[in-house]
């Protein structure tokens, strides 16, 4: 018990200045909010029980964070900045009622912490940190049924898969899991389960009581992106593949992969955990055959898989190889994060990094006080979701923008809220285009003269305000955004056939 205490002791010291280090690098990186970071603080400054394409848990989550530190980038990411810390500790908690040793349910936990998908959870203002955290307390239940041969506690599984579904319906593939694994661990078989997931539908009561007032719009959106002939026709399974090792680290998911294939040949826990890891990343790889998939896509396999990586390399010869790939990924995840401001210098070697949608932001601001804005008065709009996220965040008045759908693209969370027709009328707006990329000045000058005759039907004037750089300077230019100035909204709205949810 003392070296239980002193294993878990030291983990959670370790994941205190883990903890120091990323806030450190959220104040000092200079990695702004993504589009859909910057769209889910919008989500929390209207505070509601749904939203159109994920459930509210995000949003609450912000909410919280920018109540204690303003509406910063920092109060934005702080609430996955406690989640991802405690993502570690669940996963330890899930080897140690796995009935595995101290040392493995420590090196589980370590794994997670340092490899760039526990650094990532711990960073982004993103909706896949909260289902991985209640995906992975959902597993200690069924690790507790299977290592005593008893029925799981359901009515705690369903709580759990409840609590996930706030953040990502996902979280409801661990019933399909826990079907599967009936067939294989009797114990797992009893008509409790049908009262945890009655529980367990609670989770979608929120997004449910949302979805009747609003279109159906998230079932729909959901229904589309599986469906949806634009993913069908881009398979990617080589990026998909590569992107996983991307999350896991190099070395650890070499060891990952020997964990996982030994561990079917273990005991039945084990098997029920490599298993269970092994068949959720097959599955996608799979699917990336066929359709295009998103490398975060999986990342709920994880959890168990560092539990046997653990297992593997604690009970065999290959600790030594943990411990090289774990300081491996701890290097490579703060040179990763380190890297906008390492290449400051160097801008045109943004497009290159994961991170060239989170830099150039915050010029946004000085740009529109340069060209006239008047936060008081004006209005900002754009004809993409992201611009209009962005936009909304990077302003000094921090006023939502608004979505004016001109190419006709799928609706968005700003579809649901007020528009221009029903508060402008009268205003002068500014429209915001962004374009990155190489040349993206060459690409906003062809596309200017377009979008001022697609505007001026709803304007008195449109005048071209110029381009502006965002990433970069003269021939290392990045990123950069056109303004239009569009005086006295005359209250019509473009009537456009909508492609889709």
């Amino acid at each position: 018990m003392a070296l239980f205490k002193n294993k878990l002791f030291f983990l959670v010291i370790l994941l205190f200045f883990k903890a120091i280090i990323v806030a450190c690098f959220i104040l000092y990186s200079g990695i702004e909010l993504g589009p859909d970071e910057a769209q889910y603080w919008t989500w929390s400054k209207e505070l509601d029980w749904g939203y159109y394409s994920k459930p509210p848990g995000i949003a609450w989550q912000i909410r919280l964070g920018t109540f204690f530190f303003g509406d910063t980038v920092f109060g934005v990411r702080f609430g996955s900045l406690i989640l991802g810390s405690l993502l570690p500790l669940a996963v330890f908690f899930l080897a140690r009622n796995s009935h595995l040793s101290d040392s493995v349910a420590f090196w589980a936990g370590a794994s997670m912490a340092f490899s760039p998908l526990g650094f990532l959870a711990t960073f982004f203002a993103i909706t896949d940190v909260g289902v991985v955290l209640f995906w992975t307390l959902g597993l200690i239940p069924l690790a507790i049924g299977i290592c005593k041969r008893q029925t799981p506690n359901y009515l705690l599984l369903g709580l759990l898969i409840a609590c996930g579904a706030l953040f990502k319906w996902q979280i409801f593939w661990l019933w399909l899991l826990v079907l599967l694994l009936m067939t294989f661990y009797s114990e797992l078989r009893s008509l409790k389960i049908f009262l945890g997931i009655l529980i367990s539908l609670l989770g979608l009561a929120p997004s449910l009581y949302w979805n009747i007032t609003h279109e159906w719009a998230t079932f729909r959106h959901v229904g589309s992106t599986i469906t949806g002939s634009s993913s069908v026709s881009n398979p990617n399974p080589l990026d998909f593949l590569l992107a996983q090792v991307a999350l896991v680290s190099p070395i650890l998911f070499v060891l990952l992969l020997g964990a996982l294939m030994a561990s079917v040949k273990s005991t039945r826990i084990l098997k029920m955990l490599g298993g269970s890891s092994l068949v959720i990343i097959g599955i996608h790889l799979l699917l990336a055959c066929f359709k295009k998939m998103q490398g975060n896509w999986c990342d709920y396999a994880y959890s168990a898989g560092f539990v046997t990586l653990a297992w593997y390399c604690c009970e065999g010869d290959k600790l030594k190889w943990l411990k090289l790939g774990i300081v491996l990924s701890l290097v490579l995840s703060l040179f990763v994060l380190a890297m906008p401001a390492l290449m400051t210098a160097f801008p045109a070697s943004l497009q290159r990094t994961p991170f060239r949608h989170n830099s150039g932001w915050e010029k946004i601001s000085s740009i529109l006080k340069q060209v006239g804005y008047k936060e008081h008065q004006d209005f900002l709009f754009a004809s993409s979701y992201q611009t209009t996220s962005i936009s909304s965040f990077y302003n000094s008045f921090q006023k939502r923008a608004y979505f004016f759908n001109l190419n006709g693209i799928r609706k968005n969370q700003f579809s649901f809220w007020p528009q221009m027709h029903q508060r402008e009328v009268g205003r002068d707006g500014y429209f915001l285009l962004i374009e990155s990329g190489k040349n993206p000045s060459q690409i906003l000058e062809r596309e200017a003269e377009g979008y001022q005759k697609k505007l001026q039907p709803f304007f008195e004037n449109v005048d071209n305000l110029g381009i502006f750089p965002l990433v970069g300077t003269g021939n290392q230019l990045v990123k950069a955004v056109l303004i239009l100035k569009c005086k006295s909204y005359n209250g019509n709205y473009p009537e456009v056939e909508i492609i889709s949810y």
